[in-house]
């Protein structure tokens, strides 16, 4: 499966509460059903990239497209 390169912007915790995190990753995903946004934590952000480089044959490829205009 091919895929597009999306980004990934670091944002401030608006109203942060107690534990909650200064800052956030926030990224707006698409899927069959739609739009929707995540954020993630620095730790959550390493636990996928970790888990990415252990699983390498479950990353999606670039498509052509995202080598022409990303």
């Amino acid at each position: 499966m091919k895929a597009r390169i999306g980004n990934i912007k670091k944002v401030e915790n608006q109203k942060r509460k107690n534990a909650e995190s200064l800052t956030y990753y926030s990224v707006i995903m698409k899927d069959e059903s739609g739009f929707s946004n995540f954020i993630f934590t620095e730790a959550e952000m390493k636990v996928a990239y970790d888990r990415a480089n252990r699983n390498p044959e479950d990353v999606l490829d670039r498509s052509i497209i995202s080598y022409l205009l990303d």
